[in-house]
């Protein structure tokens, strides 16, 4: 059976543009969330700072335990679940009511992340 590797091309730039596109979406519209919907208003660009800070450290520390188990059981075992998984909790921010539930998922995204690495090493 033969798999055409323009297929798996067009899926993978796609999954990528729409995660990339998820990250750096938020960054202008970050404030105006914590501000309007949550009610932060003293210390807002510190608050913002940090509910957007803690993905990326959060993925870089836990991006060389996705790698070895990428390592261990292939690639796309670990393409499916981060895309999984990121897309549950893209749904859950949905329903935060508080700035300190959005710094729990928006962890969980950073813990859990690791689609885009595992999609440029297909």
């Amino acid at each position: 059976m033969s798999f055409s590797w323009k297929r798996n091309l067009l899926v993978l730039w796609t999954g990528v543009f729409f995660c990339s596109t998820a990250y750096s979406i938020v960054i202008p519209f970050l404030p105006l969330f914590l501000h309007d919907e949550l009610g932060v208003n003293d210390h807002l660009e510190t608050w913002s700072g940090f509910v957007f800070g803690i993905t990326f450290f959060a993925s870089a520390l836990i991006s060389p335990f996705w790698g070895s188990l990428a390592d261990k059981y292939g690639r796309k075992p670990m393409l499916l679940r981060s895309g999984l998984s990121l897309a549950i909790l893209y749904f859950i921010v949905y329903f935060v009511h508080n700035p300190y539930e959005l710094i729990v998922v928006r962890l969980f995204q950073g813990l859990l992340a690791g689609y885009v690495p595992s999609a440029i090493a297909w």
